[in-house]
């Protein structure tokens, strides 16, 4: 499972525009991104292959599908979301949250038609969101490196930790390359389609594109060890990375 890409984007806006539009403009110097030149190079390449490829796709999918299919594909990719989900909520000691993405698999699975309609949520049981890095920050993993990973975007070393161990309880892991590959395609593409008003934004901000998504990824993550309290500057900034 990787990290919901579009609530990443619209959270971190959300919050940098909260602080005033602080962000971590130092951060280069600080070792918050001691790979920078490495890091850009991969997010230049990132671009150029989403530009080349994805977004043809995602924007095709986006105006090709009707609203009514891209609900139920969300909906579907989704409830496979909710089982690492409520695995990490678990382990950080939240057993509400995590009973009630367990909830929502068995509901939407049966009920639902395999997650294709989400009749959980009308019947009071939230969408939490849970993933092995935020399991890690949990248990104390609190600074890391920032890195930028081919195709799949922002991260740090924790996060790519906590990614690897996403998939062993994803259920993608579990199918065959051929199935996984066209559900980590569908993933891929629906995501996109749903961020891309946002990030034609981004790319229209006239800023150092590579600074913005890179702190707003390190904000967000520090709002998700937070439990939802906004981070200030220095708590970003203190201690070098691990």
């Amino acid at each position: 499972m990787r990290y919901d890409f579009l609530q990443f984007i619209r959270q971190s806006l959300l919050i940098l525009s909260l602080l005033g539009g602080t962000s971590i403009s130092n951060a280069d110097n600080l070792n918050l991104d001691p790979l920078v030149p490495v890091n850009r190079k991969i997010y230049t390449f990132n671009k150029f292959v989403h530009a080349m490829y994805i977004t043809p796709i995602s924007m095709t999918y986006s105006k090709v599908m009707p609203t009514a299919i891209k609900t139920s594909v969300g909906n579907f990719l989704g409830n496979f979301g909710d089982i690492p989900s409520g695995i990490n909520q678990g382990l950080q000691g939240q057993f509400k949250h995590a009973a009630s993405d367990f909830m929502r698999v068995i509901i939407n699975s049966t009920f639902g038609i395999c997650g294709i309609f989400d009749v959980a949520t009308p019947m009071g049981f939230v969408k939490y969101k849970g993933d092995f890095g935020q399991t890690l920050m949990k248990g104390g993993y609190k600074q890391s490196t920032y890195i930028v990973l081919p195709i799949l975007g922002p991260s740090t070393v924790r996060d790519g930790i906590g990614l690897a161990g996403n998939s062993f309880v994803s259920v993608p892991y579990y199918l065959t390359p051929k199935w996984r590959n066209r559900y980590l395609a569908a993933q891929m593409i629906h995501n996109r389609s749903e961020a891309q008003n946002i990030l034609d934004v981004i790319d229209t901000a006239g800023v150092d594109e590579y600074a913005l998504v890179r702190d707003g990824y390190l904000q967000q993550r520090q709002y998700v060890s937070n439990d939802g309290e906004l981070p200030t500057t220095d708590s970003l900034l203190k201690g070098p990375p691990e």
